[in-house]
């Protein structure tokens, strides 16, 4: 994020906070969410992103129904797409690399398997507003409208096997090892519609099972290598009632 956005994002948050009632500033509650996640890919050569994550929210009071929200936390995606080292344009395979394992393959002494594999980390940082059936009852249900930023940083790994033969002595060794890229790195807009089923078990603690979906606005420069046009996540959360 430049250190513009950074500012503007501050702002506009100072002014949601001042424009809000004092009841707003009572905490309501804090809660934990872990869940899976599935993504949709805007990029056809990508079979599938998913992956585990969690999230942390804090709760605030504006009414007997409604709460303004904030939320943040970490998901981990595993990218599924076949020969990514080469559809990436990884500078390094390319230029160098590439050409030894392409000399190894033709090699009879030389077995070589190459897998390659990406990561996507994504850092959510949002607020918005909840409505709530009926905050007191035992059983209740939750709409949730978020919106702002989605930090990630993916990177591509491969991992190589290579085995070496020296039929002379009738002996094969082998060995594995990770090659790393360059990770790449940016931020982009996203908005959180979300729905959940809530169960208060007691006066203090609250449990629930939630659906979300997050879509993701990426037009930014440093968006071009975030692959996601939105994603599906399933959490179950424990919510810890002031």
């Amino acid at each position: 994020m430049t250190k513009q956005n950074f500012r503007i994002t501050i702002f506009m948050l100072i002014l949601l906070f001042s424009a809000m009632p004092l009841s707003a500033l009572t905490l309501e509650n804090l809660s934990v969410h872990a869940g899976y996640a599935l993504g949709s890919q805007k990029d056809s050569l990508i079979q599938s992103v998913r992956g585990p994550g969690y999230e942390i929210r804090l709760d605030w009071r504006l009414s007997k129904r409604w709460s303004f929200r904030m939320n943040s936390g970490h998901w981990y995606f595993s990218i599924d797409q076949d020969n990514a080292h080469r559809v990436l344009e990884w500078p390094y395979w390319q230029q160098i690399y590439g050409y030894v394992v392409y000399l190894a393959e033709n090699n009879p002494a030389f077995d070589v398997k190459v897998d390659p594999r990406q990561d996507l980390k994504i850092k959510p940082v949002e607020a918005g507003l909840l409505w709530t059936s009926n905050k007191s009852s035992r059983l209740q249900v939750s709409l949730s409208l978020l919106g702002g930023a989605s930090f990630y940083r993916r990177q591509l790994y491969i991992e190589e096997y290579w085995t070496k033969h020296f039929p002379s002595i009738d002996y094969s060794f082998s060995y594995d090892f990770q090659n790393r890229s360059d990770a790449k790195s940016g931020w982009v807009w996203n908005f959180t519609p979300g729905v959940s089923l809530n169960w208060r078990i007691s006066d203090y603690i609250l449990l629930s099972a939630e659906s979300i979906y997050r879509f993701y606005l990426n037009n930014r420069k440093d968006g071009d290598f975030f692959p996601l046009e939105n994603h599906l996540q399933i959490e179950a959360g424990v919510h810890f009632i002031y």
